[in-house]
């Protein structure tokens, strides 16, 4: 199977009641928030690096805030729109192309 990529979405704001008794002010979310943008640009330039497929759920879900049940974890919904987001990217057709190259390699041996 090939090995993909993918960068994760994060909650970016501060607002709302986990991030109230997470966090102690607007410059510890920001913290927190530039680390995680900052794996993200490291996985985008590993992927340009290693010629891997990228699926950039973070520039795909950056302006979403409902879809987390605190700034990292996905909610219900979250877990639906990454799915979602994960189609969209074209997963889904690289996952097929995938089966059928391991299911042509199983018949030849």
């Amino acid at each position: 199977m090939p090995i993909w990529y993918a960068t994760l979405p994060c909650g970016q704001v501060f607002e709302g009641e986990y991030v109230e008794r997470r966090f102690n002010t607007r410059a510890d979310v920001d913290r927190e928030v530039k680390l995680r943008l900052g794996a993200d640009d490291a996985t985008r330039r590993a992927a340009l690096r290693d010629n891997v497929a990228l699926f950039d759920l973070e520039s795909h879900l950056a302006d979403r805030t409902d879809i987390f049940y605190n700034t990292f974890d996905l909610n219900a919904a979250g877990g639906e729109v990454v799915a979602r987001s994960l189609i969209t990217c074209g997963f889904a057709a690289r996952l097929q192309t995938a089966i059928g190259a391991v299911k042509a390699h199983d018949k030849v041996t």
